[in-house]
């Protein structure tokens, strides 16, 4: 394997209401204000998070941000998320308690979700708690999105909670992208997550306005450049099976391994100019691979070092190259 800074001279080389005091935190507020958006992955936070958001009488909240799709249209096929905070531990829900994702619509495209509309609900159950580090829930079928959109989660806490995972300090915080909604207790009501804006049973509020600019740690997966996607099966360390299809038929992919989700773009070589889903931290060209009819799948052992990290394939035709989406090591 080589690290990134080659990455370029390989791939050549191989030609390839109630009021906001119903809301608290469990740190102060802080402020930072580079826009973040992988080519398969859409994404505002650095990947660890300062802060905990929730009711202070408990109920249930949600915590959405916007996003626009790229292109104009997309498919979702993946979102992430971060359960507690390895900053505050000890203050969400643990493991296993129940958990939703969703995906909700921008009808009028401004960036505000007091009319936005759910498009995409899955339930699941939390993973990974207070280790910042993600949870991927599928989205199948993926779910076609348009312009701007929302994507989110939303989990029920008692009193003396906290659950929103909050980004304070990514450099790249803006006014008016990240909002909670819910039900507190005491409220009346019930919450209502088809739609965030209702006021009978939510509470909205913009992190900005209330004090808390914040980008939430939240994702989502796109299905790749074209339909090009990628899955990953097995055990880490042992035995993967890489699968993917939509790649450009008889060309050649590269496998591309990192620590980290990010958006690196490839300096040099045929790929010149192609943006990455996958950050720098150990940036390595694994190996590359036939595509054929343009699926199919490949199996490898992987050793414990790599367990947890990222992979991506890119299709080696020409500046820029296409890329599938990012899959995160078992």
């Amino acid at each position: 394997m080589k690290k990134y800074q080659d990455l370029a001279i390989l791939v050549a080389g191989l030609c390839v209401s109630a009021t906001q005091a119903q809301i608290s935190s469990v740190a102060p507020s802080t402020s930072g204000n580079n826009a973040i958006i992988a080519q398969d992955e859409y994404m505002w936070d650095d990947g660890s998070t300062e802060n905990l958001l929730g009711w202070n009488a408990g109920g249930t909240m949600a915590w959405i941000q916007w996003f626009d799709a790229i292109g104009g249209s997309d498919t979702i096929t993946e979102i992430r998320i971060i359960n507690g905070s390895a900053l505050a531990p000890g203050y969400g829900n643990g493991d296993g308690s129940p958990v939703s994702v969703g995906i909700w619509s921008d009808p009028n495209g401004d960036g505000n979700p007091a009319d936005s509309v759910l498009l995409k609900r899955v339930d699941t159950t939390v993973q990974n708690i207070d280790t910042d580090t993600y949870q991927t829930v599928a989205i199948s079928p993926g779910q076609p999105v348009t312009g701007r959109f929302f994507i989110g989660a939303w989990i029920t806490h008692s009193a003396g909670q906290y659950v929103a995972p909050m980004d304070q300090n990514s450099g790249n915080i803006i006014a008016g992208r990240a909002y909670v909604f819910g039900n507190y207790i005491g409220r009346g009501g019930t919450f209502n997550p088809n739609n965030p804006g209702d006021p009978l049973n939510n509470d909205l509020y913009e992190m900005t306005s209330i004090g808390y600019p914040t980008n939430f740690a939240v994702r989502a997966s796109r299905g790749g450049s074209s339909g090009y996607a990628l899955d990953i099966t097995g055990t880490c360390p042992g035995q993967i099976r890489l699968t993917w299809s939509g790649a450009q038929p008889n060309k050649q992919q590269a496998v591309v391994f990192a620590r980290n989700t990010g958006s690196f773009t490839v300096p040099g070589g045929p790929c010149a100019g192609t943006r990455l889903g996958l950050g720098t931290n150990q940036l390595q060209l694994y190996t590359t691979i036939g595509t054929g009819n343009g699926s199919g799948g490949v199996s490898a052992t992987v050793q414990s070092g790599a367990c947890r990290g990222y992979v991506q394939l890119v299709t080696i035709f020409g500046s820029p190259c296409a890329t599938s989406n990012v899959k995160q090591l078992p």
